[in-house]
């Protein structure tokens, strides 16, 4: 479920969680030179990770399980917004009106039961390709 706000976009899910499995081996196989995987969090069966250069720009990814009671919510009042398909996922992009903010790309994984989330500063080109190269790692 939708709603826009006059700041926020909210992004609500359904679902069950025990048809998700486990999240923790999906990673990119691409992030941009320089950039390393400095933090990953587990909670609740979901995974946070954030990835840094040592300019200290981060991408953060997040893998949730589009179950009951989970969203998202995030900064609708300094992005443009557009609609995008990754490798056959459909998407939400917003693009961040100047440097200052953080650039979004949201992604629903229909068929694995969960969503992909990335937030950075860096391009949303970047953001792009990193979520091209999501699969499970072992």
């Amino acid at each position: 479920i939708f709603h826009r706000y006059p700041e926020v976009d909210e992004y609500r899910f359904s679902g069950d969680p025990e048809d998700v499995g486990d999240l923790g081996n999906i990673r990119p196989s691409y992030v941009p030179d320089g950039f390393v995987e400095t933090e990953a969090l587990e909670l609740m069966g979901n995974w946070y990770i954030t990835y840094q250069n040592e300019a200290g720009v981060y991408i953060d990814f997040s893998v949730i399980a589009a179950a009951d009671g989970s969203f998202l919510g995030f900064d609708n009042e300094h992005s443009t917004h557009s609609e995008i398909t990754v490798n056959g996922m459909k998407g939400e992009l917003y693009t961040a009106v100047s440097s200052e903010y953080e650039n979004y790309l949201l992604l629903s994984d229909e068929n694995k039961g969960c969503i992909y989330f990335f937030s950075s500063k860096a391009g949303t080109e970047t953001l792009i390709q990193i979520a091209e190269s999501l699969g499970a790692v072992s």
